[in-house]
């Protein structure tokens, strides 16, 4: 029996676009990186958040009478949470008679997150497998780490979604129970992506090469950002950088502001608010650019 626990926000069945075949996505919590356009960010905390469906809520005020840090305000623009107060008791989530409010991030063992991909495993075939993702899967390395041997021991195909910024160690103790790396890449620029993400990126490029180096299947993604990073200038860096480290493959991920509606829920504010999606005039252009490289390209719309 694994005793290790962690924090999973949502696992999510049949998933075609996280890996090859038909897949199980688990969504583990925390991430030291803030990107503006994150369509997870209740993923990014590393710890259980309230979300408030404003949409569900009729303003009972049970929730306001229960809180015992004061958190929960009514006033004549509605209902709202003071994060900065909420201690996390859970008490309104019990009151709440609509389900507007709701635990985002529950504790899960190795052993029960394994009961859950067990499930699946009829529809993997020979592609399919379990891909963990975020918020940053490395966050919750200790946690990471045992379901990756797990899912081994069953003889489960293992993909991780990573933003690459954690201890190369981690990534090197991990990688031989990895079979496909799915690695983040936003900017080369590392004034843009401090600004843009809050981090530097000199560790991520870092831990690309030294991956490269030592795993035979890991592709870049690139999360494409409508005038932020889609320039000409950042794709030949980046295409530079993928050349160097010999890596073949390239996903590009198109802006979509399908996640929008989460920052409200968890009282977080949107900087993307309004902007428009990519052109496929752009996008062939940027495909046509990497492929001319040598670098196969899949465009995720």
């Amino acid at each position: 029996m694994n005793t290790i626990n962690g924090i999973m926000f949502k696992i999510q069945r049949f998933s075609i676009h996280d890996g090859p075949g038909i897949r199980t996505a688990v969504f583990l919590k925390g991430c030291p990186l803030r990107c503006w356009w994150c369509h997870n960010p209740e993923g990014q905390d590393e710890s259980s958040r309230i979300y408030h469906r404003a949409d569900r809520c009729i303003i009972c005020g049970r929730c306001v009478a229960l809180c015992p840090s004061s958190a929960v305000l009514l006033s004549k623009e509605g209902l709202s949470i003071e994060r900065n107060l909420c201690k996390n008791c859970f008490r309104c989530i019990d009151a709440c008679p609509t389900n507007a409010m709701e635990v985002i991030g529950k504790v899960v063992s190795v052993d029960a997150v394994m009961k859950e991909t067990d499930k699946d495993t009829i529809f993997y075939e020979e592609t399919g497998g379990v891909t963990f993702s975020g918020g940053e899967p490395f966050f919750q390395f200790d946690f990471l780490y045992d379901l990756l041997i797990a899912c081994k021991e069953k003889g489960i195909h293992t993909a991780v979604e990573t933003s690459g910024l954690t201890k190369w160690d981690n990534i090197k103790k991990a990688s031989t129970y990895i079979d496909l790396f799915y690695f983040d890449i936003k900017f080369i620029n590392e004034k843009m992506h401090k600004k843009y993400t809050g981090l530097s990126n000199k560790t991520i490029i870092s831990n690309l090469m030294k991956l490269s180096r030592i795993h035979t299947n890991v592709c870049v993604r690139v999360p494409l950002i409508p005038d932020i990073n889609d320039d000409h200038k950042n794709m030949k860096k980046i295409c530079k950088l993928l050349l160097i480290a010999g890596i073949k493959c390239i996903e590009i991920l198109p802006y979509h502001n399908i996640g929008e509606y989460k920052y409200g829920w968890i009282g977080k504010e949107y900087k993307f608010k309004g902007i428009g999606g990519l052109g496929a005039d752009k996008l062939s252009g940027i495909k046509q650019y990497f492929l001319s490289s040598g670098i196969n390209v899949i465009i995720r719309e």
